[in-house]
């Protein structure tokens, strides 16, 4: 009987230490566990962090989108009223030359006139 109970207080105590052994494997693992979810936890912080600002720089993509479209637009309209300007201009320059032309011509008649009575001056 003292043999069994021996034999039986051995596989207590080799159970026991296996035991304490699992809870140290355990509790190492606890800590672990722990320190990868807090790991995590900072993780998920940063993604969301990491969100946000993706949504504020697509935000200001967008708005630096619509402003460029306004701009384009305003240089169009710009655009054509420089080609109506010009256009106008180019009409009124056309005129001008005309009138130049015209000028020049009766300047030159004047002058054909003006030698004509020079020479009937001359004659009387």
């Amino acid at each position: 009987l003292t043999k069994e109970l021996n034999d039986k207080a051995v596989e207590v105590v080799a159970a026991v230490s296996n035991a304490q052994h699992f809870i140290s494997k355990l509790s190492t693992r606890d800590g672990e566990i722990r320190d990868l979810k807090a790991k995590a936890d900072e993780a998920e912080t940063v993604i969301e962090d990491l969100r946000s600002d993706l949504q504020y720089s697509i935000d200001n993509v967008d708005s630096h989108k619509q402003k460029i479209r306004r701009l384009v637009r305003q240089l169009r309209d710009k655009d054509v009223e420089v080609e109506k300007t010009c256009s106008s201009a180019a009409r009124t320059l056309a005129q001008m030359n005309a009138q130049d032309k015209t000028i020049h011509q009766l300047k030159a008649k004047l002058k054909k006139k003006d030698e004509g009575w020079k020479t009937v001056n001359e004659c009387l």
